[in-house]
């Protein structure tokens, strides 16, 4: 924080909203983590933390950006072909929540991978590339 005239610390300015971001993941923890990081950025978050609805939401509304959980199986590697093929969204920068120990057999591919577990640091630091 900056002193202002007075010697009083300035409050800080709340950077404007550049973009919205879809999290698809029902891990809390990473919901949280990565809630976090994306605010740094001024990317506003909305959660989702199943595919079905994801995938409604992905063809009804427009995201400069969609990360999702690999961990959430199934229907997954579906979704992100999905989002290739939305008409609102077939540009939007796509990720994966990846565990270190899986394997990703995707058809379509992620444009970024963010690796479990992971710190704020290293979330930080792929976010900065996406930019």
């Amino acid at each position: 924080m900056s002193n202002n005239l007075s010697g009083h610390a300035a409050p800080r300015a709340i950077p404007p909203i550049v973009g919205r971001a879809l999290l698809v993941s029902n891990d809390s923890t990473i919901v949280e983590q990565l809630m976090g990081a994306m605010q740094h950025f001024a990317i506003a978050v909305e959660v989702c933390r199943d595919v079905p609805t994801a995938a409604t939401l992905i063809h009804t509304r427009k995201f400069e950006s969609i990360v999702v959980d690999l961990a959430l199986g199934g229907q997954v590697a579906e979704l992100i072909q999905r989002i290739r093929f939305s008409p609102s969204n077939s540009n939007c920068v796509t990720f994966a929540i990846l565990d270190s120990a899986q394997v990703a057999d995707l058809k379509t591919q992620p444009n970024f991978v963010i690796p479990k577990p992971f710190d704020e640091k290293q979330v930080r630091s792929v976010l900065k590339a996406a930019l």
